[in-house]
């Protein structure tokens, strides 16, 4: 992104933000309540409850971290960089603990090779990471981020990203009384 892209996102989004996010706000805040209700619960549960095939030592921390920073940004792009991060940083950390566990028969296969995730090892982790953030108005998040994010991050990586992201936080507020 150059200069002038930012400039101009900063300077229209600094009069469009607050207005618009009142409405996106208003409009999501019982579905923001009751993943907050669940996310208290969720965040007390292990990493096999959401049954992470290869769970980490360090409970997904530097991705919990980027999510976090979503709130700090206050540019669409911005906040997609963290989300881009926060995956980045799932997949980096999953494959040096394979590397460091590389002796352990659990985190290889019959032949020794390192395992890889998989797209169904992803939303586990996310459901895990988002239940572990400090986010409070995820679905207010959510909404705000589809709606003012240019189209051409609305594809590809940064909208599968978004998307499972979006699953995540679903599943966590559809989730009644998670055992």
């Amino acid at each position: 992104r150059d200069g002038i892209e930012t400039a101009l996102e900063t300077l229209l989004l600094s009069t469009l933000k607050p207005k618009r996010w009142a409405v996106i706000h208003k409009q999501h805040s019982a579905g923001d309540e009751a993943f907050r209700k669940n996310r208290v619960i969720f965040s007390q549960k292990s990493q096999a409850f959401f049954g992470i095939r290869f769970p980490s030592p360090s409970d997904w921390h530097h991705a919990v971290c980027w999510l976090d920073q979503v709130e700090d940004e206050s540019l669409p792009w911005a906040k997609a960089e963290c989300i881009v991060n926060m995956f980045t940083s799932i997949f980096l950390l999953f494959e040096k603990e394979q590397i460091d566990a590389a002796s352990s028969v659990a985190n290889s296969n019959k032949d020794g090779e390192l395992m890889v995730l998989s797209g169904d090892d992803i939303l586990p982790i996310v459901i895990f990471v988002v239940s572990r953030s400090k986010l409070r108005q995820m679905l207010s998040f959510l909404a705000y981020q589809w709606e003012l994010i240019l189209p051409d991050y609305q594809t590809g990586q940064v909208g599968y990203y978004l998307t499972v992201l979006s699953s995540a936080v679903e599943y966590i507020k559809l989730t009644s009384s998670p055992q």
